[in-house]
């Protein structure tokens, strides 16, 4: 994510004859699965752990790894889709 003095969140969910949950966090966009995201929000302890973390670690759901890493003296989310 960029650094800015704002963010926004915009989560859409698609119905059609393929089911899946987009995200947009500001300028950063990512699509899961559903069985992705019921994944995700089955882990919502561990997700929020992660977000609270001080050292920097990952978390992998299904097909998507939630990385916290540090750069300079900053904290930041990476979302990166596991794609085999």
């Amino acid at each position: 994510m960029t650094l800015t003095a704002y963010k926004y969140l915009d989560i859409g969910i698609s119905v059609g004859l393929m089911f899946y949950i987009k995200i947009v966090i500001s300028d950063n966009r990512i699509i899961l699965s559903h069985m992705t995201w019921k994944a995700f929000i089955e882990r919502r302890a561990n997700v929020e752990r992660l977000m609270q973390s001080t050292v920097s670690s990952s978390l992998t759901i299904q097909d998507l790894i939630v990385e916290l890493v540090k750069i300079v003296n900053e904290y930041n989310i990476n979302n990166v889709m596991n794609i085999m």
